[in-house]
């Protein structure tokens, strides 16, 4: 597993109209990237978000910083303090929750209410 993490500086103010360009605008180009997992927005001030892409393969995170640079510099520049910080790496230690079967939670809640009974 691969992540592609790149860092924006935008204008102050401009955050809501700069995340719904990428919500809008370039999520679905970067998730029709062969080998893409997830993509991640985080608004970390009012002047900078952080966004972290999951790809199966160094390629395809590759490819992914490939169609941003193009995407970002037709699309959001006017949003942005100078250009965009950009990582890509293999991730190294990963921790999910286990997923559970629908309905699986709810048997297993209802399952501990009747044991303090």
């Amino acid at each position: 597993m691969f992540a592609s993490i790149r860092k924006y500086y935008i204008i102050p103010g401009t955050a809501e109209q700069f995340l719904r360009h990428l919500q809008w605008g370039f999520v679905p180009i970067i998730s029709q990237v062969s080998g893409f997992q997830a993509y991640y927005v985080l608004q970390v001030r009012d002047d900078e978000v952080l966004s972290v892409s999951i790809f199966d393969s160094q390629a395809a995170a590759q490819e992914s910083v490939r169609r941003t640079t193009d995407w970002v510099a037709q699309n959001i520049s006017s949003l942005m303090q100078g250009l965009p910080e950009i990582a890509v790496g293999q991730v190294r230690i990963s921790q999910m929750e286990r997923e559970q079967p629908a309905g699986m939670g709810e048997m297993l809640r209802e399952q501990r209410s009747l044991s303090l009974v």
